[in-house]
């Protein structure tokens, strides 16, 4: 294989990365989803998941922060805190290989900042450079999203059968 072939093969596993970050964010953002109605114990009804669908990564991400002061139990309280902080760091990355350009330094890929405001921040004044994201931190985040596709599943198995048990005392004898 000569030098030509190994770039392009370079380039296709970056594209690959890229890409299944993109699907991992996204695929998480709809567990999200089904973990928020549950956990928020809002189901039942066909219309919950396209409104909550609307929500904001962000924002559904600080509701469920915000839910977890309610949660009593000390375990599933760290298990949900380590979920939304899997995802923050996975949107974190998601965001930046879709709104940051990707340029060859070096013959690698790495993400570098072109607005004002982004360049200002990432700024190293003393090596007179902008900092940038590079394809190993991406695959760090993507290990970080298919465990947190993993977390999610336990949650949602865990706040079903929660609700399960809740709607089950509820009901007259």
């Amino acid at each position: 294989m000569n030098d030509t072939n190994k770039e392009i093969d370079q380039h296709k596993d970056t594209y690959a990365i890229v890409g299944e970050l993109v699907m991992t964010a996204t695929g998480i953002d709809w567990q999200l989803n089904r973990v928020l109605i549950e956990v928020l114990d809002i189901g039942g009804t066909l219309m919950v998941e396209p409104v909550v669908a609307t929500i904001d990564t962000r924002l559904k991400i600080e509701i469920l922060k915000e839910r977890m002061k309610h949660i009593t139990a000390k375990d599933w309280k760290i298990n949900v805190k380590k979920y939304c902080d899997k995802i923050e760091n996975v949107f974190k990355y998601r965001n930046i290989v879709c709104h940051t350009p990707a340029v060859l330094r070096g013959g690698k890929w790495v993400f570098k900042p072109v607005a004002a405001a982004k360049i200002f921040k990432k700024i190293d004044i003393t090596k007179k450079d902008i900092d940038h994201v590079s394809v190993a931190e991406l695959v760090s985040a993507l290990a970080a999203g298919r465990e947190a596709l993993g977390a999610g599943e336990n949650l949602l198995e865990n706040f079903r059968r929660l609700n399960a048990e809740k709607q089950r005392r509820a009901i007259p004898r």
